[in-house]
């Protein structure tokens, strides 16, 4: 009979050393919602402004491969979210050109936010994933690629990240005017010098159309 007593007595201990460490783990983790504003760069939708949230779990976050620069967490790790409006549109983190592995956030051992790795791409990308990757429909006319990556801390509170679209110019005659231009000069250099310039060119125009 005592016997009995004792082994139900030790399962009950067991039971509540596990729920406290339940309880502990509980309450260690907390997810954190900060606020960021991401304004274009440059060209030809510079200053349009986008704004934004992203949520994570510092506790739940990897260390990086070298302690000292922080932690970090994808998709499904470190409770990380990201939503950002833009355009009139949302993506979220199921949005990214890389997901499920991207996009990528990173903190300072003291931790503050610094990187937001978050790429929205309409053709996705032949990169990370080696395949057609995770193209996202983007809705405004000619943008095909949104991305941004430093996070700084904002004056007001939240962050300030810059935000970098490529679009698909829309013909024009300043543009074909430009182009010739460019074309004679590529002509009439022979230089290796004049070579890296025509090289580069016909790379940027590649790009343009791709």
């Amino acid at each position: 009979m005592n016997r009995s007593r004792n082994i139900c007595r030790f399962a009950h201990l067991v039971v509540t050393i596990f729920a406290m460490i339940a309880y502990t783990t509980a309450a260690r983790a907390t997810l954190i919602t900060e606020t960021f504003t991401g304004t274009v760069a440059t060209g030809k939708f510079a200053g349009t402004i986008g704004h934004g949230t992203f949520s994570y779990d510092p506790i739940t976050m990897i260390v990086c491969d070298i302690p000292a620069n922080g932690s970090y967490a994808t998709p499904g790790v470190g409770g990380f979210a990201v939503s950002f409006t833009i355009f009139g549109q949302t993506f979220t983190e199921a949005d990214d050109m890389d997901y499920p592995i991207r996009p990528y956030f990173q903190i300072t051992t003291g931790g503050v936010p610094i990187t937001l790795d978050f790429a929205i791409s309409e053709a996705g990308n032949q990169g990370l994933l080696g395949s057609a990757g995770n193209p996202t429909e983007i809705d405004k006319p000619s943008v095909a690629l949104i991305f941004m990556s430093d996070l700084s801390p904002a004056m007001g509170g939240g962050f300030d990240t810059e935000v970098f679209v490529k679009y698909i110019p829309e013909p024009s005659t300043e543009l074909l005017l430009a182009t010739g231009l460019l074309g004679l000069v590529a002509y009439g250099c022979r230089g290796p010098y004049c070579s890296k310039v025509s090289n580069a060119v016909g790379v940027k125009r590649a790009e343009s159309a791709a």
